[in-house]
């Protein structure tokens, strides 16, 4: 565990983990440069061993407390965070059975302030090998919470967290660990994930675009192998090299690779559409959204991105209907939220670049 100015509720998590019905054979916190009460609340634990370093950022934090471990199976967790009493004994029980399994994971509840559930987080896919796995996240992270993480040691020692990002360091090691190791997933909530405004992942467009810049090192050549070694249907292929490149901002071949399928599929359609506008082709772009529409009309992300277009073209009672009825679909949408506000300034119009997760989070 890695704290800096955790005094709000590292003895929670601290007292998560003394819970747990497979108790830890240690438990290691590193203080990242705290100026709190953080160093006195911890050292009130003494299963605990505190370790103090000077300011560093929370991957030389995690790094350190790694390399002080001593056991067989690290996990990770956050200051802020809550592990369910279940949680060791479940993951540990899966890596004794499994030894093909080198990491865990598992759904987490998103909890508030004073702890309250407000929604569940969980896996979007299930993959049945390595290579389906690596290529779905270079599309996005499908880890629920990479704090909620168990493996082997050998992959912490093969993989260390990236101590040169602020941001993102979560999604590079998934990364780089799903190209050497195997993943397995866990449907069940074995950990609390606390959702405040200090969190750093609430600094939402940092955060992509860190995760643009992991994606484009990986590099055009390496991507499409990574998804062509996957066991996808062909369509499936595509719609996902083209979300890939989407990611990456090369707007102009994933559109060619779509145009190169005739299957009326809605996200084929959505996934068209978000290239056209953003080539500026917006007569296409309409077009593509509708098609999308008649093929689901529960489709909130096509909604709103038709009333995008709408407002361009000044046509603002139409694009209020059509931001209305992506918030029918979708409450808690925030894009569609933000475009019923301000739908008559286009410069603060809200494009949903991809097909919405199946559960909404919300940033500050």
């Amino acid at each position: 565990m890695s704290v800096y100015n955790g005094e709000l509720y590292i003895a929670e998590a601290i007292e998560s983990l003394l819970t747990q019905t497979r108790r830890p054979d240690e438990i290691i916190v590193v203080d990242d440069g705290s100026t709190d009460q953080t160093r006195s609340i911890i050292q009130q634990y003494r299963e605990v061993t505190y370790i103090y370093q000077n300011n560093q950022g929370p991957s030389k934090a995690r790094n350190t407390a790694i390399t002080y471990s001593s056991g067989d199976y690290i996990a990770i967790h956050d200051a802020d965070d809550r592990s369910m009493p279940e949680r060791f004994e479940y993951q540990a029980r899966v890596l004794d059975s499994n030894s093909l399994a080198d990491m865990v994971y598992c759904d987490v509840n998103v909890i508030n302030e004073t702890g309250i559930i407000i929604n569940r987080l969980s896996s979007e896919g299930v993959y049945i090998n390595k290579e389906d796995f690596l290529a779905a996240l270079l599309d996005r992270q499908v880890i629920p919470c990479l704090p909620a993480i168990m493996g082997r040691r050998k992959c912490f020692e093969t993989v260390p967290y990236p101590e040169n990002l602020v941001h993102a360091e979560d999604y590079y090691l998934s990364i780089e660990m799903a190209k050497r190791y195997e993943f397995h997933y866990i449907p069940e909530a074995l950990y609390e994930y606390r959702r405040h405004d200090r969190n750093l992942t609430n600094r939402h467009q940092k955060q992509m675009e860190a995760e643009q810049q992991i994606v484009k090192n990986v590099g055009k050549d390496e991507i499409f192998k990574t998804v062509e070694r996957s066991s996808f249907d062909r369509l499936s292929k595509t719609i996902l090299n083209a979300k890939i490149l989407m990611k990456i901002g090369l707007y102009s071949e994933a559109s060619a690779l779509l145009q190169k399928n005739f299957e009326q599929d809605e996200v084929l359609f959505f996934l068209q559409g978000v290239c056209f506008y953003q080539l500026g082709l917006l007569y296409q772009a309409e077009s593509a959204f509708e098609s999308a529409i008649q093929q689901n009309r529960t489709l909130a992300e096509g909604y709103n991105n038709l009333g995008c277009i709408k407002s361009l073209n000044e046509q603002y009672m139409e694009a209020s209907r059509l931001f209305e009825e992506a918030l029918k679909i979708r409450p808690t949408y925030m894009d569609a939220e933000n475009n019923l506000k301000l739908y008559k300034t286009k410069n603060a119009l809200r494009l949903t670049l991809k097909p919405l997760r199946k559960v909404l989070t919300t940033y500050k």
